[in-house]
């Protein structure tokens, strides 16, 4: 599923629906907060749509690290676009340290390169990459 992220995007959407019938609310909220981060790579149609659920499902709940996921999907959708991005994304870094949540550094880093991308600002993304590779070095 590596690059295809809307074959990666539905296992996600079956997981929120079993979730919903079961009416597991923390399994649906999470499910539903990692379908939102991989649409928000792909589809700025739905992406809104997919935040705001995984916002109102998450909002009742204590789940820290997929309050985490759902904010750094705001930072995909808006890569490329919100010139506040790297602010926005220095602020999240800090709670992730300050939380613990050590995973979500290589998911906000990989939100920087993409931003990166899309600017095609090269020394910034080769900055990232550099970043990337070092958060994820220990598997």
């Amino acid at each position: 599923m590596q690059g295809d992220i809307e074959r990666a995007a539905a296992p996600y959407l079956a997981a929120r629906s079993e979730a919903e019938e079961h009416g597991v609310v923390g399994e649906t909220a999470v499910a539903q907060a990692h379908l939102a981060f991989a649409v928000s790579f792909v589809d700025t149609l739905r992406d809104d749509d997919e935040l705001d659920l995984a916002d109102r499902l998450l909002s009742p709940l204590s789940l820290r690290s997929n309050e985490m996921t759902a904010r750094i999907a705001t930072l995909v959708r808006d890569a490329g676009f919100a010139v506040d991005l790297p602010d926005r994304a220095a602020v999240q870094l800090a709670e992730i340290g300050l939380f613990g949540i050590s995973y979500a550094a290589a998911k906000l880093q990989l939100a920087l390169c993409f931003h990166h991308t899309v600017l095609d600002a090269q020394n910034d993304l080769a900055a990232d990459i550099a970043r990337l590779r070092e958060l994820t070095q220990d598997g």
